[in-house]
């Protein structure tokens, strides 16, 4: 059993019990620190991958940005790394996409809102083509954020990229799978 003891100036004055047992620990305490009004920190932002398999492989995906942290109207870019250590050979379907390569990202700021996103002006080009992928062969794509979000105010944001993978060892059996990464970032005035 668990035991917070509230201040006497919190207007919950009191003594609040909460079972506890192993993995939910952290939120009984959470948990005592909301019965007791006391404000929480937010929950911190951490990277998201995204792995799985796909003809015999397994695959990954992530994102990284350039500097986790950038000032109001600093230019953001971020990298999309897609690999595997498979030995097969594989190919990989890409597309043109424009000024946006088939992407598509969101922030999501700490009370969990999107941004709205920019308008997407851009041409999207229908060339398309198989390129070697596999150990010793990732699929690399710099992103400009600034094509899609405008960061209006500081805080801190989850940035979400999302892309639509074609695999195979041909153009005959291609695989679909959306890779959903995500990275924290820190926007400062």
């Amino acid at each position: 059993m668990t035991t917070f003891a509230c201040s006497s100036n919190s207007s919950k004055a009191g003594t609040k019990r909460f079972a506890s047992v192993g993995r939910v620990a952290s939120l009984v305490a959470l948990v005592g620190a909301v019965a007791c009004g006391r404000r929480r920190e937010p929950l911190p932002i951490v990277p998201k991958t995204d792995t799985w398999r796909m003809h015999g492989c397994e695959l990954h995906a992530g994102v990284e940005s350039d500097k986790p942290r950038v000032a109001l109207g600093e230019p953001l870019s971020v990298t999309f790394r897609f690999t595997t250590e498979c030995a097969e050979q594989l190919k990989m379907l890409i597309g043109g996409g424009g000024a946006r390569p088939d992407f598509t990202v969101e922030a999501v700021d700490a009370e969990g809102n999107s941004l709205p996103l920019l308008d997407d002006r851009s041409e999207k080009s229908g060339a398309e083509g198989l390129v070697d992928f596999g150990r010793g062969h990732p699929y690399v794509q710099q992103l400009n954020i600034g094509q899609w979000i405008q960061f209006d105010k500081p805080g801190r944001y989850e940035l979400v990229v999302k892309k639509d993978l074609a695999i195979g060892y041909s153009r005959d059996d291609i695989d679909w799978h959306r890779a959903t990464v995500s990275t924290p970032i820190d926007v400062t005035k």
